[in-house]
């Protein structure tokens, strides 16, 4: 079998834009709809069930970020100005949409201190938050380890920005690997810090007897899904590798069916998403299923098989899906103050019809921050990336 032609810098691959949608749906059920439902024991607790692992979809993200940043890193280092094209293009997606959130907190901070209006949803927004400093070096993974704070994931507001710390610290780890690591020898670092992952959290259990969610958010503990990701990457970048992955299409679809069993294992037992199971087993399962799956959906890219993630609603929301993640756990707490219900709202009468509306919202808001504010950055960003590029 002759193996896929290796796509140019500029492809863009519309399925992965479909698994992005499926990390966000992923997040926004695990947030919107699990932690509402999933201590009952009624229909509504088998829903729980079935989404007792929707947690995971930030690892997914973690997978698509190692495979993207991995591929383009190799398609264009040993070019003049590759790295500041690298650093121009991250800056301008991710600093954007970030400073908007970040100023958003900072106003409803001195609100809630200003005001005596300010509700109940707004001043635990902002409640036990870090110093704004510390988000906005990246550092909020670190900072609760360091400063034993009350809340490891500080305030409402921010507290989904702790991947963006883990993303960035890989950011620039995928720079040192390029810069300073023999070609030959990238493929076998990234498997070494998959593995490195997971010393890192037997590390932890045998230190903590019940490990909490500070010390599992550490990037060294999560960079697994990252690396697993730039394998992947790797991979399929050498037209070899590639040739022999796609011959191979039908075991790897084996593998991922085995894995695929695994996944629905942990679901159905409802294992927890922070202590000695995902440390040990779970976060080194989905990192190693959803990398699978991107390295299958890679290859079968294009397929009429794959249209319903290609071009459909997963993939619409795969766009906008960085302003949707950014936003949905303050915007939950502002929709229901300002309907006038609790949070946990989803088993009341009417719930439902508010998580519709809500959601409707919460896609027409990230939809104008893409429209108004990403999608004119990243424009930006690419052309200050194109900036001496060799013809």
């Amino acid at each position: 079998m002759t193996g896929s032609p290796k796509p140019q810098a500029h492809d863009r691959i519309g399925e992965l834009d479909g698994l992005r949608g499926i990390a966000c749906a992923s997040v926004l059920a695990w947030h919107l709809v699990n932690r509402q439902i999933a201590t009952r024991g009624d229909a509504w607790g088998w829903i729980g069930k079935c989404l007792s692992q929707s947690w995971s979809g930030v690892d997914l993200f973690f997978v698509l970020s190692g495979y993207l940043i991995v591929r383009n890193l190799a398609r264009d280092v040993g070019t003049a100005g590759w790295i500041r094209r690298f650093v121009a293009a991250r800056v301008f997606r991710l600093a954007p949409a970030y400073g908007l959130l970040l100023a958003g907190c900072a106003f409803l901070t001195a609100w809630v201190a200003r005001s005596p209006s300010a509700s109940a949803a707004q001043a635990y927004l902002v409640q036990d938050g870090n110093p704004l400093w510390v988000y906005a070096c990246f550092a909020q993974n670190w900072y609760p380890i360091l400063v034993h704070v009350v809340r490891p994931l500080g305030s409402e507001f921010l507290s989904v920005t702790w991947s963006l710390g883990a993303e960035v610290e890989f950011y620039a780890a995928s720079v040192v690997l390029f810069l300073l690591c023999p070609a030959r020898l990238r493929l076998r670092v990234l498997i070494g810090a998959a593995a490195a992952a997971l010393c890192f959290r037997l590390f932890i259990v045998a230190t903590y007897p019940f490990p909490g969610i500070a010390a599992l958010i550490l990037p060294p503990a999560r960079m697994d899904g990252f690396a697993l990701g730039g394998c992947a990457a790797l991979w399929l970048e050498d037209p070899r590798s590639r040739e022999s992955a796609a011959r191979r299409l039908p075991a790897l679809k084996g593998f991922w069916a085995l894995l695929l069993a695994l996944v629905l294992l942990l679901t159905f037992s409802e294992a927890p998403f922070v202590g000695r199971v995902p440390a040990l087993f779970s976060y080194a399962c989905f990192a190693l299923f959803y990398s699978l799956s991107v390295v299958i959906i890679v290859l079968r890219a294009g397929s009429p098989g794959l249209g319903w993630i290609r071009g459909g609603p997963l993939a619409a929301l795969g766009i906008i899906s960085y302003g949707v993640y950014l936003f949905h756990k303050p915007f939950h707490l502002l929709f229901s103050s300002a309907m006038g219900i609790p949070d946990a709202y989803l088993t009341l009468p009417g719930g439902v019809g508010y998580l519709l509306l809500e959601l409707a919202l919460l896609l027409i808001l990230s939809s104008a921050v893409w429209v108004c504010i990403e999608k004119p950055a990243m424009r930006l960003g690419r052309i200050v990336s194109r900036h001496g590029r060799p013809g």
